[in-house]
């Protein structure tokens, strides 16, 4: 219902884009009735899902509205229990879809054996356009930003803070490595849940002048 990155991509490339109505639930019968009809109106066979939400509407399109589903996985988190039965549920509705897409080899590995040999499941991995990536600051300021002096080496851990992810083994290592190398420093570029933990862990090792939190970049 909100305006997202893809959304505007579409928008401004001139394409016919539509957001769904929904309501706060995370499931929306409502929803999932004005797909089924605009699905049938606008004579559309083949749905895609990016991530649970959508993987739960495509399955119900697939099996009331009989329309080809393509399922995008790009993994799982656990930042809480609701979350963890959200991808419990996944695990459950993408074994039905026509074609899986798996953005790593774990995730090829694990749908392969819940999907079987039959249905075609596909690897293909994340990737990044070199030529978008645009600097902020020069390497001197980011440097200086994290106290990283010219004989100093500055480390940089990159992605949302979720468990999943693996910023406190990052830490961890650090502060191992950090005790009989002076020259470290350390750079989480990224944002969410769990930034406070890494934030508290840090402080409380007295390291602050060591890590620098960056937060969410473009």
């Amino acid at each position: 219902n909100k305006s997202s990155e893809f959304y505007d991509v579409f928008a401004q490339a001139g394409l016919s884009v539509e957001r769904v109505p929904s309501s706060p639930l995370k499931f929306s019968l409502k929803a999932l009735r004005y797909l089924i009809t605009r699905c049938s109106e606008d004579e559309i066979h083949v749905v895609q899902s990016h991530g649970y939400k959508a993987h739960f509407y495509c399955f119900f399109l697939k099996v009331l509205a009989r329309k080809k589903w393509v399922a995008v996985n790009h993994g799982f988190t656990a930042e809480n229990f609701k979350v963890r039965c959200y991808h419990f549920l996944d695990r459950m509705f993408v074994p039905a879809a026509d074609i899986a897409i798996c953005v790593s080899r774990p995730l090829f590995a694990l749908f392969v054996k819940l999907r079987g040999n039959q249905k075609p499941t596909v690897y293909i991995p994340n990737a990044v356009d070199k030529n978008a990536l645009v600097r902020e600051g020069s390497a001197a300021e980011i440097r200086a930003a994290a106290h990283c002096g010219p004989g100093s080496i500055l480390l940089g851990v990159f992605g949302r803070f979720s468990y999943e992810k693996g910023q406190d083994l990052a830490f961890e290592a650090f502060q191992r490595l950090a005790d009989t190398h002076d020259e470290l420093r350390l750079v989480f570029v990224g944002d969410g849940g769990d930034r406070a933990i890494i934030e508290e862990k840090v402080n409380s090792v007295g390291l602050a002048t060591k890590v620098l939190f960056a937060g969410y970049r473009q």
